[in-house]
């Protein structure tokens, strides 16, 4: 997993497109790139013909006190199910880690049974609903978390 770079926003607007009923603007990208407590990796490789490295996920999270706030993770639809998305949530685990982050939490729609599948296979668990929190489509959000680290 490398660091995500200006460089990759086109890429990650594309993947957003392909991914979400309502994907981030180009310009919330940005604002996350620019945010001092969030961590951004991508997945990349170099593809031929591609002269530069090509971004086949990403997730984005944020640190406040001691929670990892997953906000975003998507891999290009080309790319699923070949273990990415794991690899993510297994990369921000460990800087969350690092970070003395205790918990990791999302929230993630309830229609979404693959992500929500995804989620339990790494250990996140239900905690909570929040009722329409999609205001587009009137979804309910599940709350999911998952304890990075014991207390001392």
């Amino acid at each position: 997993m490398l660091p995500v770079s200006f460089d990759d926003i086109d890429a990650i607007s594309r993947i957003e497109t392909e991914s979400f009923a309502q994907p981030w603007k180009r310009q919330a990208i940005i604002d996350e790139l620019d945010c001092p407590a969030g961590c951004h990796l991508a997945a990349k490789d170099f593809l031929p013909p591609q002269p530069h490295a090509v971004v086949m996920a990403y997730i984005f999270v944020r640190f406040l006190t001691d929670e990892m706030h997953i906000m975003k993770i998507a891999v290009a639809p080309q790319w699923r199910n070949r273990g990415m998305g794991e690899a993510l949530l297994s990369a921000v685990q460990i800087e969350g880690n690092r970070r003395g982050a205790a918990t990791a939490l999302l929230e993630v729609r309830s229609a979404n049974i693959a992500a929500i599948n995804l989620y339990k296979k790494t250990g996140f668990q239900t905690i909570g609903i929040r009722p329409n929190y999609y205001p587009q489509t009137g979804e309910s959000a599940l709350v999911m978390s998952k304890r990075l680290k014991e207390e001392s």
